[in-house]
């Protein structure tokens, strides 16, 4: 699970009522007879408490991260890890080349532009 969004307390809280008012929902007896009785297929969940403590350890985000390795002019600008050619600052060989080195997010999945950014920081290991 991501450690930072687990221990957000507001996300947890969230994530607990919600998942009480989907058991509450799925216990309906019209649903009854479609679905399972219960969302948590191979947990046992009796209490609050084991409620609490699996959002706390189930919680996740479905999200693609970007921009967490800012791209830029690495001698002049102080929140910038990787340069123009993909090198990280400060470790010799080492290039970054996935959705961290993107400004923001695209709006597709990312898979084939992450591919393409890998064939592009191979086509610059080459010229090197």
């Amino acid at each position: 699970s991501d450690a930072a969004l687990s221990q957000a307390k507001s996300n947890i809280e969230r994530y607990y009522i919600h998942i009480g008012i989907l058991e509450y929902i799925q216990s309906s007896l019209e649903l009854l007879e479609h679905i399972q009785p219960s969302i948590f297929t191979g947990v046992q969940i009796q209490t609050d408490e084991e409620l609490w403590d699996y959002c706390r350890k189930a919680t996740t985000t479905l999200f693609h991260p970007a921009g967490t390795c800012k791209m830029g002019n690495v001698d002049s600008d102080n929140m910038a890890v990787v340069d123009s050619q993909m090198k990280l600052k400060g470790i010799k060989n080492l290039r970054i080349a996935d959705t961290s080195v993107f400004p923001t997010m695209i709006s597709v999945n990312p898979c084939i532009t992450c591919m393409m950014t890998g064939e592009k920081c191979a086509d610059m290991i080459k010229q090197d």
